[in-house]
Parts: structure tokens; sequence; C-alpha cells
């Protein structure tokens, strides 16, 4: 691929059709490997007591965040692949992470600054665009601005707060350094519905995603069962493989319509919490239909 040389980007840049959690059709569960006949019924069927999400573009969109962070800053042609520089990106984040054993490092450290200009500048390399070392910095300030701003997703809470007025018990498994994750919980205002204690993040729990012990982890904290546990993320890779490793059932979480993966099979498939709520058999504004009230 043929590289060119971004400048800074003049003027604002309002958010374009295809980067909203809301603007994806739902794939269909059987491309997925999902049962079809589980929409709608889930929660009964499967006789599920305690439901866990990753906080990663499942209860917000990070990829929205990335997105207007590089718009704001650089110049973009036409139709640049923005969710394939976007997994890029993260790959480097996770790789240059582990190189530098940040999940136990402060977040707000020399190496921890470093690690997140350059995996702008070598996720975008990969793409052709070379953003300098200014440009990096200047991307990831902007990021930083608006994690600050960031809220959780349309619909998010008020699946959360029914889920918790039906009695289930609600959690959050996350990979990340400790002290990171928090103040996203807090910026998201997530503690109204997940206490501390029933949130599980690698960083503190020694392990991550997808090893199945971080599931079983938030079994034990719960006092629940693998076979009564679902689990809904985004990541085919950490979420449902890891999820499945540990006995327990997942819905695939899938607003950026990502293609599956294999060896896997996810109770479900959504895009939208509204679609979330319908699979789960929630009714706006209530519980569930049937035996739970």
């Amino acid at each position: 691929m043929e590289a060119w040389r971004l400048q800074t980007a003049k003027g604002d840049y309002p958010r374009k059709p295809g980067f909203g959690l809301n603007t994806h059709h739902q794939m269909p569960l059987d491309a997925a490997g999902a049962d079809p006949a589980v929409a709608g019924n889930l929660l009964d069927r499967e006789g599920i007591r305690s439901i866990f999400f990753d906080v990663d573009d499942t209860l917000y969109s990070q990829f929205d965040l990335t997105c207007n962070a590089l718009r704001a800053v650089l110049a973009f042609p036409e139709g640049f692949a923005f969710r394939d520089a976007y997994r890029r990106i993260g790959y480097y984040s996770e790789k240059l992470s582990a190189e530098g054993n940040l999940l136990q490092a402060s977040p707000q450290g020399e190496r921890a600054a470093q690690m997140r200009e350059e995996r702008f500048i070598r996720g975008l390399a990969d793409f052709g665009v070379q953003a300098s070392c200014e440009q990096g910095a200047q991307i990831q300030k902007e990021y930083t601005r608006l994690q600050g701003e960031m809220r959780i997703n349309e619909g998010a809470g008020e699946l959360l707060a029914s889920l918790i007025g039906c009695g289930i018990i609600v959690g959050i498994i996350t990979n990340g350094n400790e002290e990171h994750q928090r103040s996203k919980l807090q910026t998201l205002g997530l503690s109204r519905y997940v206490p501390e204690e029933r949130t599980v993040i690698s960083g503190k729990a020694g392990f991550m995603k997808p090893d199945p012990r971080i599931f079983r982890l938030a079994n034990e904290c719960t006092g629940t069962k693998a076979e009564e546990s679902l689990y809904i993320g985004d990541s085919w890779s950490k979420d449902i493989a890891g999820a499945s490793a540990a006995g327990w059932q997942a819905i695939w979480f899938n607003p950026l319509q990502d293609k599956p993966g294999t060896g896997d099979k996810p109770a479900a498939v959504a895009s939208t919490f509204a679609e979330l709520r319908e699979l789960l058999g929630l009714q706006e504004g209530n519980g569930w239909p049937g035996t739970h009230g």
C-alpha cells in the first residue's frame, strides 16, 4: 500500500453514518453458530442467575472514541478503513502493554503514555498512514479528553436496571490495568449498577480473558455456578471463547459486524441493547414475561 503523510486536520468532523452502535443491522444468529430458537427466551430457557458484561465496545463504544480522536487530528480520505485500522491499533495496544508489563504499571506513568501514542503511530502505519510522533501525541491527548466525556451505550443503563430489578446478579469482567479500568467505570457511572465486589479486572485478578479462571473467579465472588451464568461481550477470541471454556453461556455483542470466529457457539448475537433486551425477553420498563414476574 502506498504510504501518504497526513497533515493536521482543520475544522470539525461530525460522526458519519456507520460509526455509531445503532447504525448497523443485526447479524443473523445462525451466521455465528447461535441458535435462533433461543431469541426472546434466553433467561427462562437457560436458567440464568448472573449476567456479567464486558466494558470496552460493549457497555460503551471505544470504537467511536478512537475514530473521533483520529478525525480531530488527522485528515482521512473518503472510504478510509476505520474499522480495520481500529482493530490494528488495538492489536498494538495489547502487544505493547504485554511487552512493557503495563497491566501492573500506573496508567499515568511515562511508559503507559508512550505506549498509547505508539499504538496509534504503528497501527496507522500498517495502513500506509505516516503519522508523526507529534501527531500520535495529539491523537492520544484528544482521545483522553473524549474519555472524560464518554457515556454508556444507548439502552445499557435501562437494561442493567431491568436485570437488577428482576433479581439477576449483574457484574463486570474486563481486561486491563485496574486503576485505568476503574477510572472508566467511574466516568461511565457504572457503579450505580455494579458494586465493586462484582467487578473483576484482569490487572487485579492476575489473569485475563480468555483464561477461564477469570470467569471462575466471578462465580466465586457471586456464589453462582457456571451453568447459570451468562457473559455478554464483543470479542470472539476473548469473550466468547473465554466464557465458553469456563462453561458459561455467552451472547456475542457485535455492533461492528465482525466475522465470527471458529470453535465456539454463542447462545445468541446482538448489535444493540434493544436487541439484547429482546433476546433476554425483557419488556420495556419491566422485567421479562413468564415465571420471573
